[in-house]
């Protein structure tokens, strides 16, 4: 599992594979926090994450959200009481997934308020 970020400065400029992540300790994982390279010219948003989520905590999206705000930037977070990580994917096992299919109507409303 990853651990929550820490908020110790980013070690890396790059963004890493997910699954490199999953090879190698937490230290490595613990550097690399999105929510550190927000900045003021950072794109609008849009996040979604589920509570059940056994590979990635649910604190990793509300703190990115925190830091959009804090930003300025455009963003919305919706997280959803179940569903297991990558089910945003598309494949017909995660369209099983309850409440959480609907985060492509939602990113797409989203989308076309910002007049994407």
């Amino acid at each position: 599992m990853l651990q929550v970020c820490s908020k110790s400065p980013p070690k890396h400029s790059t963004p890493v594979p997910l699954s490199y992540l999953w090879q190698v300790g937490t230290e490595l994982q613990r550097s690399i926090c999105w929510d550190d390279y927000v900045h003021p010219e950072a794109p609008p948003t849009f996040l979604w994450h589920t509570v059940a989520d056994s590979t990635v905590p649910v604190e990793n999206s509300y703190q990115m959200a925190i830091a959009l705000q804090q930003a300025q930037i455009p963003h919305e977070l919706h997280v959803f009481p179940c569903g297991e990580h990558g089910i945003g994917l598309g494949t017909i096992h995660s369209r099983r997934q309850g409440s959480a299919d609907q985060w492509r109507g939602l990113a797409e409303r989203w989308l076309r308020e910002l007049n994407f």
